[in-house]
Order: structure tokens, then C-alpha cells, then sequence
């Protein structure tokens, strides 16, 4: 090959980067112009979860996005069900006594769920004050699904 050709060559490889780095660039202004984005986000209160609520300022999201920050906490229940208990067991003192602690705890880890996901709004709010974001927290037991 001749330099000449060498050099068309390299000019059409260019080119193509350029056109393909336009493309990227016009797809992320197209994302700025969405309008009402809503996104929901699961946080743990873990350095991932943190890290990823850093990496919200990279994402280029619009002005009026909504948020939702989800947060679960882990809620275990015996697995009987307390309904095929017999009368004299739900009676139990010791029966009545687990069932108030495994109450307590429950609120306990409820109220931690929502401050976790407190947490995370109040930095959300504080790095995009234009944004809406919402808290929701929830119970439940990944390891039974």
C-alpha cells in the first residue's frame, strides 16, 4: 500500500470514531431532554448502595427526575401459621412471650428500614435539591422466596 492509501485508510477510521462519538454524545443529550424520568433505587446502607448514590452525579439524569428509594429490612416470623395454633398454646406464657419480643423487633427493624432509606434521600436531596424523591421501606425475607 501506498502512504496515500494508508493515510485514506486512516482518515475513514477517524471518521467512523467521530461519527460513532457524535451518536454516543447526541444519545446522552437526548437523555438530558427526557422529560419526568423516574427512577427507583434499592439501598442497603452498605459502600455499594453509597457508591452507587455517588454515581448518580456521572448518570447525566434530567432536572425533573423522581426518585424512589426502597429500603428491606429482614423480618423473621416463625414458620407456623399462628392462625392452626391450638387455643391452649396461643394462651402459652411462653408462646405469648415470643410472639411480643418477635413484635418488638419487628417495629425495631422497621423503624432502622426507614431511616436507612431516609438516609439515602436526605444525600439525593442534598446533591439534586430539584429532584423529587420518595422513601418507601418494607418488610420481608428474601431467603423465603
Amino acid at each position: 500500500m501506498s502512504d496515500g492509501c494508508q493515510f485514506f485508510k486512516f482518515k475513514e477510521i477517524a471518521r467512523k470514531r467521530c461519527q460513532s462519538a457524535d451518536a454516543k454524545r447526541a444519545r446522552v443529550l437526548n437523555l438530558r431532554r427526557t422529560k419526568n424520568m423516574k427512577v427507583l433505587i434499592g439501598y442497603d446502607g452498605s459502600e455499594s448502595a453509597d457508591a452507587a448514590l455517588d454515581e448518580l452525579q456521572r448518570a447525566g439524569l434530567p432536572a425533573d427526575t423522581e426518585i424512589l428509594v426502597v429500603a428491606v429490612g429482614s423480618i423473621w416470623m416463625p414458620p407456623t401459621d399462628i392462625a392452626s395454633l391450638p387455643e391452649a398454646a396461643m394462651m402459652s406464657r411462653r408462646v405469648a412471650g415470643t410472639m411480643a419480643q418477635l413484635q418488638t423487633q419487628a417495629e425495631q427493624t422497621l423503624k432502622e428500614t426507614e431511616a436507612t432509606a431516609n438516609k439515602a434521600a436526605a444525600r439525593i436531596r442534598a446533591d439534586f435539591p430539584n429532584w423529587t424523591v420518595r422513601t418507601e421501606s418494607m418488610s420481608g425475607d428474601a431467603g423465603l422466596r
